[in-house]
């Protein structure tokens, strides 16, 4: 009786252990589907929050007894059909706006003043034919252009120099680092990091003096005179 016991008290324990790790699973599932909720929930408010903020706001106005033709407007588009919103809609794209947003039926006005459908232009001038006591029109939501990009910062005057004519062991500073290439930034940094600066942050060409001064490439070394050979006016270097 006592082993019967004691298996079935370690039976029932074991089944204990399983059903609090299967509890332990449900929660933890049940805690992602939560997160995983709020997170699409907070997306999805950012990117319309992110949408509106670049669109600019719909102009509306609202017109009094609507007319087309020297009629008032028909409540449907056309016999029976396309009833209220996109009869009111067709109305405003007639008169240059982008949609309906709200309107009012004026009911049974036929027989006094007759009713003219915006899609055919037939009349109806029954009792029970009915218009739009007003309708109110609005424009697109047109997206902004971006906002243009801030200019790059300058940095503070005590970090930059600047340096007319640069030479480079007593010759003029060559427009090019090596031959043809690197012209411009790269031979501007490479000549900024001989003068123990970072880099170059503004630089300005001297074109064609190569009849008459001599210039030399920072990368080979080489001096020329040639007469489409450039030089730097100025660079201004930065750390």
């Amino acid at each position: 009786l006592c082993i019967r016991r004691s298996r079935t008290a370690a039976s029932l324990a074991i089944e204990c252990m399983r059903l609090r790790d299967k509890l332990k699973q449900r929660v933890h599932r049940n805690y992602r589907r939560h997160l995983m909720r709020k997170f699409i929930q907070i997306a999805v408010g950012a990117l319309a929050l992110c949408f509106s903020a670049t669109l600019v706001q719909a102009t509306t106005k609202t017109f009094v007894s609507p007319k087309v033709g020297g009629n008032r407007l028909d409540w449907c588009l056309n016999w029976g059909t396309g009833c209220g919103e996109p009869a009111a809609t067709a109305w405003c794209k007639s008169v240059g706006y982008f949609k309906s947003i709200d309107s009012e039926e004026a009911v049974d006005i036929g027989a006094s003043t007759p009713t003219r459908l915006i899609s055919s232009g037939a009349v109806c001038d029954q009792a029970y034919c009915d218009g739009f006591t007003f309708i109110t029109c609005a424009t697109a939501l047109i997206p902004l252009p971006p906002p243009p990009l801030p200019p790059p910062p300058l940095p503070p005057a005590a970090m930059k120099q600047t340096f007319n004519k640069p030479k480079y062991n007593g010759i003029r500073l060559d427009w090019c680092f090596d031959g043809g290439s690197g012209c411009g930034k790269q031979a501007a940094d490479a000549w900024c990091d001989d003068q123990g600066f970072d880099q170059a942050f503004n630089f300005k060409i001297a074109a064609g003096i190569g009849p008459l001064k001599p210039t030399i490439q920072i990368g080979s070394g080489e001096t020329t005179v040639q007469p489409i050979a450039n030089a730097f006016k100025y660079i201004t270097c930065v750390k």
